[in-house]
């Protein structure tokens, strides 16, 4: 065991749309999210996690986002240029639109996936159901 895995309580169902294995073995994987899952209990890591899960009900998503949506594409460009300024991942490329089509939630993954997060915490984000009135932010 061990790893120091974070877990979480929803996750996305996948189908593997291509695979390749390597040379030594291993193999890559193309995944297509398919749907919303909710974990209702994690079982014992033997030999690795397993957890009974359901299909999540959709996500209430609230009205007008697009002024949410366009402040978080704002913020994500100046982190990356900050990052960029210090020697990190590159800036993103001023044609690169993070609006999703006007699809909130597709706009949601482009941001996680432009942000400098890691795996985990985009996850969090990913999960979070409503802005916090406190801080502009979403929470769960």
């Amino acid at each position: 065991m061990g790893g120091g895995d974070e877990r979480s309580t929803l996750g996305t169902r996948g189908v593997i749309t291509k695979a390749v294995e390597l040379p030594d073995g291993r193999w890559v994987l193309e995944v297509e999210g398919e749907a919303l899952i909710a974990v209702d209990e994690w079982l014992p890591d033997d030999p690795y996690p397993v957890a009974l899960v359901r299909e999540a009900p959709p996500r209430p998503g609230p009205g007008d986002t697009g002024p949410l949506v366009g402040a978080a594409g704002r913020r994500v460009r100046r982190a990356r240029a900050l990052l960029a300024e210090q020697g990190g991942a590159p800036p993103l490329a001023p044609e690169l639109v993070l609006d999703g089509g006007g699809d909130a939630d597709v706009a949601s993954w482009q941001l996680c996936a432009a942000a400098p997060l890691n795996a985990y915490d985009a996850q969090r984000l990913l999960t979070r159901t409503a802005p916090r009135s406190d801080c502009g932010c979403w929470s769960s």
